[in-house]
């Protein structure tokens, strides 16, 4: 180990051509932005933008260099881990790399890391935490990629489990195709939550800070027990949400409340990586949270349904159901009428031994189910998945055009089904 300007920088050498580094990701001496600053990107391996780094402030950052050329890279986190069955779970997150082998030795090296700090396990794709991108898609289907969703080349996954790593949650994204179709059940949950007192209206941009802390609330109790969960800051909770802004449809963020309080929460945003021409036809249902309770029974199934009723009278023709635990309810609310189009997983292994090759999570305890105390497509993870430059697209949106409905209670003559009762 040697001390260049300040920064600590760990170099190991296999032979003469490849170059490992641990760099210290806080550190901003010259001499490790004029390192880095050297390196060629690989031909899926690019170095992070700084600010990234600075944001999720990883406690490692890994990078496999070979002949001036980044070939792997990998982040970890520890200092924050996650807990489960009593023992600390560290993050594997930041993950890419140009094949398997330098893939490998770059996980290797995120389990040593691991390991010496004291986590018991490893977890992975995780950016830090679950608020953040996570898993990999393992089952990629026909349908496009979709505005928010994680993306890999298909062989990461791969790099995972030749690393000893072994599948301990899985996720699934749907589509309904059928915005109008009938459930007579949605009436009966609607009736029950309008003598409870619940009503349902639309995002208020005018007070939208007062908005996103009571979102915010909401979600830390509404996901609390759900898998690998961690709470977040409440101001980089804003923040997530504040880059969503220029994509953001009112109408399609549902908020129900309850004697002042709220209780539920559906989050939809037009789909903007499926313009076709000048609109858009689909929206993507990312998150739907309702506060615990037997009140609050069926209040997620009424929040798809209506999200599916205004997006119809919108102009949109399909909504995305994104991400969702396969053991989660959120299942049970999408697959009655929304066809599954891609599977994606979240890995683990135990860090007894990182060297050996062989070492899953079996008697591990990390199982796989998510009790979902509430109903989550998705802890809100509100990442954005947009290639550079489309920041400042222009929303194009069916020409049908709703204003807000305002404050009002489920109407029970609906005609958008209750898959979940």
């Amino acid at each position: 180990m040697r001390r260049i300007d300040g920064s600590v920088i760990e170099k190991l050498t296999i032979d003469r051509s490849i170059d490992r580094s641990i760099i210290n990701p806080r550190s901003t001496d010259s001499s490790t932005s004029r390192r880095l600053g050297a390196i060629e990107p690989g031909r899926l391996t690019r170095l992070l933008d700084p600010t990234i780094l600075e944001r999720d402030a990883p406690d490692r950052h890994l990078l496999f260099i070979e002949d001036g050329v980044l070939r792997a890279r990998a982040s970890v986190w520890w200092t924050a881990s996650f807990k489960h069955a009593g023992e600390p779970v560290g993050a594997i997150g930041h993950y890419a790399a140009d094949d398997e082998s330098t893939g490998g030795e770059v996980l290797r090296r995120a389990c040593d890391e691991l390991r010496h700090a004291g986590c018991a396990m490893a977890a992975g794709p995780i950016d830090g935490n679950t608020w953040r991108p996570y898993r990999f898609v393992t089952e990629r289907g026909t349908e496009r990629p979709f505005f928010l969703e994680p993306d890999n080349p298909d062989d990461w996954p791969g790099h995972f489990t030749s690393a000893g790593f072994t599948v301990v949650a899985t996720y699934a994204s749907a589509v309904a195709e059928d915005l109008g179709q009938h459930d007579a059940r949605r009436a009966t949950a609607e009736r029950r939550l309008a003598r409870n007192g619940v009503t349902i209206r639309s995002l208020n941009c005018d007070v939208l800070d007062q908005e996103l802390r009571r979102i915010h609330a909401l979600s830390c109790r509404a996901f609390e027990h759900n898998f690998l969960y961690v709470p977040l800051d409440e101001q980089e909770f804003v923040d997530q949400y504040r880059r969503l802004l220029p994509f953001v449809r009112a109408e399609l963020v549902l908020l129900a409340e309850h004697a002042g309080d709220l209780v539920g929460l559906l989050f939809a945003v037009p789909d903007i990586l499926r313009a076709r021409g000048s609109t858009i036809d689909t929206v993507v249902i990312k998150t739907v949270a309702a506060a615990p309770g037997r009140a609050y029974a069926g209040l997620g199934s009424v929040l798809v349904a209506e999200a599916h009723d205004r997006a119809a009278h919108m102009g949109y023709t399909r909504a995305i159901h994104a991400l969702m635990h396969e053991q989660n309810v959120s299942r049970n609310i999408s697959r009655r009428y929304a066809r599954t189009f891609r599977r994606y997983a979240l890995f683990a292994r135990r860090l007894t031994d990182c060297r050996g090759s062989g070492l899953g999570t079996r008697g591990s305890g990390l199982g796989a189910r998510d009790p979902g105390s509430g109903l989550g497509i998705e802890a809100l993870n509100l990442e954005q998945t947009l290639e550079p430059g489309t920041r400042n697209l222009e929303l194009a949106s069916p020409e049908s055009r709703t204003p807000d409905p305002g404050p009002r209670t489920p109407d029970p003559g609906s005609r958008i089904p209750d898959p979940e009762q």
